[in-house]
């Protein structure tokens, strides 16, 4: 175990902006693949309406990594374990999903 989740949230607002991944104009990894499973570190504004498509802390699962990946929009700002401001550990909204559960890993996993 190398990473404990200590805490449920740690407050922070900084996050890392995540965009697609491309290579010789080929799209290696798209920002839907890469944004699912993580938090939002600040809202999401539609490009067209101009409102906020999904606000900070929203846990993105894969209809809502589907609907931005539609969206247009390029990059997104997430939480991570880099940002995170836990004394201990990581938090649980810095780390995100627990991949065998889909679901927000909950205090004490890893």
């Amino acid at each position: 175990q190398n990473v404990k989740i200590t805490i449920e949230d740690c407050g922070t607002h900084e996050g890392v902006e995540i965009n697609e991944i491309t290579a010789d104009s080929s799209i290696i990894e798209t920002l839907e693949e890469r944004i699912l499973g993580r938090v939002l570190a600040e809202d999401v504004i539609d490009p067209i309406t101009n409102s906020v498509l999904f606000a900070e802390g929203t846990l993105m699962d894969e209809e809502k990594a589907k609907i931005l990946g539609e969206s247009g929009i390029k990059s997104v700002n997430i939480r991570t374990p880099i940002t995170c401001k836990a004394k201990k550990g990581i938090c649980a909204k810095c780390y995100g999903i627990n991949l065998g559960e889909g679901k927000l890993v909950k205090p004490g996993e890893a």
